[in-house]
Parts: structure tokens; C-alpha cells; sequence
């Protein structure tokens, strides 16, 4: 939901879906990255989304905001 976690640790990272999320894991989990994104960082979240029992799982691409 466009807010910076404090570290990269998995334990950050699930406390944050799971904040988001409010423990509902019914809806569908949308992951939109740029070009800049390590894909690595996504399939991780991912990886997370799925332990925390999320079955609708996708990801978006982002538009860049100019051509570079």
C-alpha cells in the first residue's frame, strides 16, 4: 500500500501483510512492481503471502512515469 518497511527482514515483511491484510486472506493479493524491481523482492512476497494462506495471488507491471 505504498509504505517504505523499516528493514528487508522476513519477519518485517509478513507483520506488514499481515497489518495490511487484516488477516483476511480471501481477498485477492496484488503485487505491482516497476522495471526497477528486483524479481527476487516480488516472488518473496509471494513466497510470504502463500505461507500466510493467500490463494489469489497476482502480479502487475507499472507504467514508468517516463521513458528511460
Amino acid at each position: 500500500n505504498a509504505r517504505p518497511l523499516v528493514n528487508n527482514q522476513p519477519e518485517t515483511r509478513t507483520r506488514a501483510i499481515q497489518a495490511i491484510s487484516e488477516g483476511t486472506t480471501s481477498v485477492p493479493f496484488m503485487i505491482t512492481a516497476d522495471a526497477h524491481a528486483a524479481h527476487q523482492y516480488v516472488v518473496r512476497a509471494m513466497d510470504i503471502a502463500g505461507q500466510l494462506g493467500f490463494v489469489n495471488l497476482s502480479i502487475t507491471t507499472e507504467k514508468p512515469d517516463s521513458d528511460q
